[in-house]
């Protein structure tokens, strides 16, 4: 290189030998570059002096640079853009520094280049505040007055855009020229943004005022808006970058709810909103900041009251949220609130007693760094997340701070590094520790903010150019033994990083010890942000095709809905069982429906911290959740449909049995004893019977008849006490019935069809035949009305009374289907006397009302007084053992059953040929024939009359053994068909889909198997009736 870098003379800039000469002395590594910008400054310049005063200034002063070409390009850019190059050319005359300190901006990159060229009239800030730094008041002051005199938002955007430039340009100028303390530089990049959203708050609540009352609180106080920096700017110690963490908070409204506490809410939704899209725009004058809102409990509101965000973070805080409140400051708005709340919000941020739910988020915390540290493996580019980087050092400083804040209030400081020096004094660090984890912090920073200088505000990475790091390691004068060349810089920051790496290592393990191996899954719920490629790896294994949509409804199930609840226990417990739950639901059909339906079963039930807690001590009550949840959208319908059932799902996952007849008579009269409307009662009572029944059902842990016997009994227990209570409505308007002898009498009721049989399933009707057995007249009761009536019209009253409640047609569908089946003609009354209805049949049926005699093969009393329930199931057996059979007894049970096949489809399991209607006409028939001579085979239940007529030798052992087995078979499916709530009620789905959920459901087997079983059983069925019949 040529050792006079002498000027070239004014009328010898076009030749290149002499020019290509004179840049290679000062430099210029890009010559045809270095050639465009002489030409561009010999054109800027109206004379040769001018020129030249130009030319030997940068003779001196370019070789001293570590990027002569871009100051050389940067300055020429800048003297054409210029006003005047003679009044600058002047200037720089006068004030030769300031001309070798320009000279240093523009070689440090290409951003105050940028903005030199965008607003030349900033070059007069530089020179008089010589990149000092400047109090945060005059800087909000500086720009408020600017605001408050522009006319529309676009207008204001441009200012704050033009004002951030300016500052950048000021602080940068400061750094390259008098290399401050990082924390200098930090907290003047904070100031401006303070200033900046200071006069974003105040233009935007002038201008909301102009279309929304502002709230008041107190009666005539404004109420008041605080804006919480968290993170960098929450430490004042932002970088060049574009991102701002914030949090809004508010005067709680005067009324919690209605039309004030929702206007409250519309105001500063607005008023946030508002500042947020005024800071994020970008435009010609520079890019806005990248704003990041935190979120109080809705993820759809920018703001919240006080309150709600103290009690946000008292139940649902996540251990991160808490963490990235360490680092917290009020910027903008009121400051006595804003304070405030941070006041309190320090006993909810450092817990002096850690609960196991605690330690567990801390723990996961711990983790978190380490997964990320391997993660980034030899990621060394990446200064921010890289492995030893900046990002390691904050969070390893935050998690010490959170976790010995509660004993240590002076550790309690937001900036990290008055936070690495307060930790060495309180013994958290060493002194060795706080001094390298100090320098190196630094220096990262330092780095850090080279990168955005030359490679853009967004920029983390050390690029791949060689020229680039040489250029940082020349600024920052990064210069060690192995010198300071590119592999004597990128040994060194490879060397710092190890240094970091092992030393947040090593407080990692002080703080809790070697880390227990947790699962994947545990980590993913406990885990706010996990890597996308970790979501899709660990879901997809369980067969969900949408790993994102998996994780949100994993996160869903981990939010508890009912205020007050802890949500952090909620979370804790989920993590707790989420490999199992996985699991679990990837046996099902469809994992992702079953998964979708869970979420929407524990958002109504509330209390998810409880089933959660409760599903961790019992794996099989956590295989019915999921059961449930996927193949039983009647059971997950009542959950559903009916919030708050969390009581009668725990019980039913603890008591582990079905229900009995006796206690369900106990409780539901406990639970209409003295209620003016049992309709929610019974109601309620019946979901929560056939919720505890189809829990046992879908785990198979009840025999079918057990299952149906359960249901019976629910149902008796509706009809009972609906007529007790009608009877005691009548009673009060009429009297109480009585017979001649004036006995008390009650309505005798006779269970038909499935009911009579104990049989039903989860929607079977109720046919019920209303009876009282004697006739009379009520009798009033002392001090009630004078009117008294008929025992006939009290019982049809009461009788239509019930069956209007029951088939009552509300929300959630009728109670039952209640029917009373015998009746002779559509208008004959509903109820009739014991003695009436025995005479009826005492000789026989008519060939029309064959079906009848049939139909009281499954009769069964279900009410009465002792003596009335003795008389009618005398009657009853009299009735069935004193007619005789007949051979047309025979062809009508045929006729019979022809008219069920030929009412319902081929594929009917009940009425089809085959199904188990087939069966229990089997047992009637063969009861009608031989009751006569052996009485002791009348028996409603199918499966025990098949068994009774065995024993009577009436039909063969194998014989029986075999209807037995593909009539519980047959139930059993139709049980699940009802649990599965398909729309065909006893038809196999024709659908893949449902198919696959029912052989789910009914257990080891295959939809194949299903479908061949049921056809193999209906044939045997078929075959059997038309022998015997």
């Amino acid at each position: 290189m040529p050792t006079d870098p002498t000027f070239p003379e004014f009328n010898t800039f076009d030749d290149s030998q002499v020019t290509s000469a004179w840049l290679q002395a000062v430099g210029v590594q890009d010559l045809p570059a270095g050639q465009a910008s002489l030409s561009v400054l010999r054109t800027a310049c109206s004379t040769p002096d001018v020129l030249d005063f130009l030319g030997q200034q940068l003779s001196q002063q370019l070789p001293t640079l570590p990027d002569a070409g871009a100051a050389l390009e940067g300055f020429s850019q800048y003297v054409a853009h210029s006003r005047s190059p003679l009044a600058l050319a002047g200037m720089l005359q006068r004030d030769h520094d300031f001309f070798a300190n320009l000279l240093r901006l523009f070689a440090s990159g290409p951003l105050p280049t940028e903005i030199l060229l965008e607003d030349p009239d900033s070059l007069e800030l530089l020179r008089i505040t010589e990149g000092q730094p400047i109090e945060r008041q005059i800087l909000a002051d500086d720009i408020g007055a600017e605001v408050s005199r522009a006319s529309d938002a676009a207008h204001v955007g441009r200012l704050l855009r033009s004002f951030r430039r300016r500052e950048t340009l000021r602080i940068i100028y400061g750094e390259v020229l008098r290399n401050p303390p990082l924390s200098r530089t930090t907290e003047q990049l904070s100031f401006v943004a303070q200033a900046i959203l200071h006069a974003a708050l105040l233009w935007t609540v002038r201008e909301l005022r102009t279309r929304l009352p502002h709230p008041m609180i107190h009666g005539n106080l404004r109420a008041r808006m605080a804006i919480i920096a968290t993170g960098k700017f929450g430490g004042s110690e932002l970088s060049y970058g574009n991102r701002l963490n914030l949090l809004f908070v508010h005067d709680p409204p005067e009324m919690a709810h209605g039309p004030v506490a929702e206007a409250t809410e519309q105001f500063f939704q607005a008023w946030g909103t508002a500042i947020v899209e005024m800071l994020s725009r970008s435009g010609q004058h520079g890019p806005g900041y990248q704003v990041d809102v935190q979120h109080v409990g809705h993820a759809d509101r920018l703001t919240a009251s006080v309150n709600d965000a103290l009690r946000y973070f008292d139940t649902d805080g996540q251990p991160w949220e808490r963490m990235s409140l360490v680092k917290s400051q009020v910027v903008a708005g009121d400051t006595d609130l804003g304070s405030k709340y941070l006041e309190q919000l320090q006993p909810l941020l450092f817990r002096r007693v850690l609960t196991r739910t605690d330690i567990t988020g801390l723990r996961m915390l711990k983790r978190k760094i380490e997964r990320q540290a391997r993660e980034a493996g030899d990621d060394r580019l990446n200064i921010r997340h890289g492995t030893g980087g900046i990002r390691d050092i904050e969070f390893v400083i935050e998690f010490l701070q959170l976790l010995n804040g509660a004993t240590e209030p002076s550790i309690r400081v937001p900036n990290t590094l008055q936070a690495i020096e307060a930790l060495e004094r309180v013994g958290c660090l060493t002194m060795q520790e706080r001094s390298t984890l100090s320098e190196n912090y630094v220096m990262l920073r330092r780095i850090q903010h080279q990168i955005q200088i030359l490679c853009g505000l967004d920029c983390d990475s050390l690029p791949d150019d060689p020229d680039i790091r040489r250029r940082i390691a020349a600024q920052l004068q990064f210069v060690t033994d192995r010198g300071s060349d590119v592999p004597g810089f990128d040994a060194a920051l490879r060397e710092l990083q190890d240094v970091n790496r092992g030393v947040l290592d090593h407080l990692l393990h002080d703080a809790f010890g070697d880390s227990e191996s947790v699962a994947i899954e545990t980590e993913l719920v406990l885990d706010p942000a996990p890597s996308a490629d970790q979501v899709a790896t660990t879901f997809t294994q369980y067969g969900f095709a949408d790993p994102a949509a998996t994780l949100d409804a994993m996160h869903q199930l981990a939010h508890e809905t009912i205020p007050f609840l802890s949500a952090p226990r909620c979370r804790h417990f989920l993590a707790a069982i989420a490999p199992k739950l996985l699991h679990q639901l990837s046996l099902t059909p469809d994992p992702a429906a079953a998964l979708a339906t869970l979420v929407a079963v524990t958002d109504s039930l509330g209390g998810k911290g409880a089933l959660w807690e409760l599903l961790s001590t019992s794996e099989s009550a956590l295989r019915m959740v999921v059961r449930l949840c996927a193949a039983s959208p009647y059971l997950a319908g009542l959950l559903t449909s009916h919030p708050g059932m969390i009581d009668d799902l725990l019980d039913s996952l603890v008591l582990g049995r079905l229900p009995q007849m006796e206690e369900l008579e106990k409780a539901s009269r406990e639970l209409c004893r003295g209620a003016e409307d049992i309709d929610p009662i019974l109601r309620s009572f019946k979901n929560a019977c056939h919720l505890r029944i189809g829990i046992r059902d879908i785990l198979g842990k009840a025999d079918i008849t057990q299952t149906h016997a359960a249901l019976a009994a629910t149902a008796e227990a509706c009809l009972r006490r609906a007529a007790e209570f009608e009877h005691e409505q009548l009673a009060q308007r009429f009297g109480d019935p009585i017979d001649l002898e004036g006995n008390p009498i009650q309505i005798l009721m006779l269970g038909m069809g499935k009911l009579g049989a104990r049989e039903p399933n989860y929607h079977s009707d109720l046919d019920v035949m209303f009876l009282y057995h004697a006739d009379g007249q009520t009798q009033r009761r002392v001090g009630g009305p004078r009117s008294t009536t008929t025992n006939a019209d009290f019982f049809n009253r009461l009788t239509q009374q019930m069956m209007g409640r029951f088939n009552a047609d509300q929300a959630g569908g009728p109670l039952y289907d209640l029917d009373s089946r015998i009746r002779w003609s559509e208008g004959d009354p509903t109820a009739v006397s014991l003695t009436s209805f025995l005479k009826r049949y005492r000789y026989g049926t008519s060939r029309s009302e064959f079906w009848q005699r049939v139909a009281l093969t499954k009769a069964r009393v279900l009410s009465g007084d002792d003596a009335a329930q003795r008389l009618a199931n005398d009657g009853l057996r009299e009735l069935l053992t004193k007619v005789p059979w007949s051979e047309q007894d025979s062809a009508q049970l045929r006729e019979l059953r022809d008219r069920g096949i030929q009412s319902a489809s081929p594929e009917n399991l009940k009425r089809g040929r085959g199904g188990t209607l087939d069966v229990e006409l089997i047992v009637s028939g063969l009861q009608l024939k031989y009751a006569a001579q052996h009485p002791g085979i009348l028996e409603p239940r199918t499966i025990a009359g098949l068994e009774k007529l065995h024993d009577a030798d009436l039909i063969p052992a194998p014989d029986a053994a075999q209807l037995i087995d593909d009539y519980r078979m047959l139930r059993t499916v139709e049980s699940n068909l009802r649990l599965l709530n398909t729309a065909a009620r006893h038809e196999l789905p024709s659908d893949e889909s449902n198919l696959a959920k029912l052989a789910y459901l009914i257990g080891d087997i295959t939809p194949a198997q299903l479908v061949q079983q049921c056809s193999q059983a209906r044939s045997r069925n078929s075959e059997r009736f038309e022998q015997l019949f």
